[in-house]
C-alpha cells in the first residue's frame, strides 16, 4: 500500500484532489471519500473493488493525483505569499 509520505500528501491535499477522485471514480460515494481522508489504503480496496482494476492500479493512478495536487497546491501557496508580501509592502 501506500509509503508514509504518499499517505501524508493525500490527506494534506484531499480537498484539492477530491474533485478529480469523484471525476475519475464515479462510483464513489461520499462516505468513500470521508473514509479516504482518514484510511489511503481502504480507498484504494474500495476503488478497486468497484472498478474490477487491482489495487496497485488504482495505486498508482492516485498516487498521480496526489502528485499533481500537491504541486499544484504549493504553486498557490508560493503565488499567495508573494501577493501578500506586495500586499503588505503597499499599506
Amino acid at each position: 500500500m501506500f509509503d508514509q509520505q504518499t499517505k501524508q500528501q493525500l490527506q494534506d491535499n484531499f480537498q484539492q484532489i477530491k474533485p478529480q477522485l469523484q471525476q475519475r471514480f464515479p462510483d464513489l460515494q461520499e462516505q468513500d471519500l470521508i473514509q479516504a481522508q482518514s484510511d489511503p489504503d481502504r480507498l484504494v480496496k474500495t476503488i478497486a473493488q468497484q472498478s474490477g482494476q487491482d489495487e496497485s492500479q488504482v495505486e498508482q493512478q492516485l498516487q498521480q493525483l496526489v502528485q499533481a495536487g500537491g504541486q499544484g497546491r504549493q504553486g498557490s501557496e508560493q503565488r499567495s505569499s508573494q501577493t501578500t508580501g506586495q500586499q503588505s509592502g503597499r499599506s
